[in-house]
């Protein structure tokens, strides 16, 4: 489990996105459908050996709670983490339904503007691709930090970082000897087709910085890092 949380399982990625992959995204339906998509595969290398971001770790961790606690993922994640959390704007939603409050993200095909259902699975799945709001992604971190979630002394560890950039299943980053304590941060970001994420927080200044776009990235990342950028200036020397 460890190894598939911090990319270190060889797990590779999964075969869900982009105009090439249509015909998986049609017979997919299910978190299993998406373990069997792959499951026969052999590791990309050694598990342990290295470290390569890859989503598949993440559909395979998505099917063990599913047969753990004999519950979809779906409905697992809402009780467990949205509603605890107090997470009300944020859920599944399929990429083809439209609301005044959805701002919907787009891909370039062929040069032409399309709604970015066409490159990427149509709901959101143990990788990603739920949709939410920045007020539902601050009360994410703050029920991570109360204990709300997960024990105290799990969640410590989670934000360790373990291999380079990754905790356990977080990014934990900017830790070291030469790296001021006000850079260090955990969180994680996300990105795909018209999708850009980037949810971070500082432990040592108090500041959590969510950015969420409707665009291609790096759109968010500067925007983040520009946020930390203004809130530093303000610390004292």
């Amino acid at each position: 489990m460890r190894q598939l949380l911090t990319h270190t399982s060889g797990a590779g990625d999964i075969d869900l996105f982009g105009v090439e992959n249509a015909a998986n995204r049609a017979r997919v339906r299910s978190v299993a459908d998406m373990v069997a998509l792959h499951g026969n595969r052999a590791p990309a290398f050694t598990p342990g050996s290295k470290q390569e971001y890859g989503n598949f770790a993440y559909v395979v961790l998505g099917r063990m709670i599913e047969v753990l606690s004999g519950q979809a993922y779906e409905d697992y994640v809402a009780r467990n983490i949205f509603q605890p959390a107090g997470m009300t704007r944020t859920g599944f939603v399929d990429c083809t339904h439209r609301a005044p409050d959805i701002a919907p993200g787009y891909a370039t095909i062929n040069g032409k503007r399309q709604l970015n259902c066409a490159t990427q699975p149509t709901r959101g799945f143990p990788a990603g691709g739920q949709l939410s709001t920045a007020r539902d992604m601050y009360l994410f971190t703050k029920a991570l930090q109360d204990g709300k979630l997960v024990p105290p002394s799990l969640f410590a560890e989670a934000i360790k970082p373990y291999r380079k950039f990754m905790g356990l299943g977080f990014f934990a980053t900017d830790y070291g000897p030469d790296v001021p304590l006000r850079d260090l941060r955990w969180g994680h970001g996300g990105s795909s087709d018209g999708v850009c994420t980037d949810v971070r927080v500082y432990p040592h200044t108090g500041e959590t910085v969510v950015v969420l776009t409707n665009q291609d990235p790096p759109a968010c990342f500067p925007a983040a890092n520009f946020l930390h950028a203004q809130w530093s200036k303000r610390l004292p020397k």
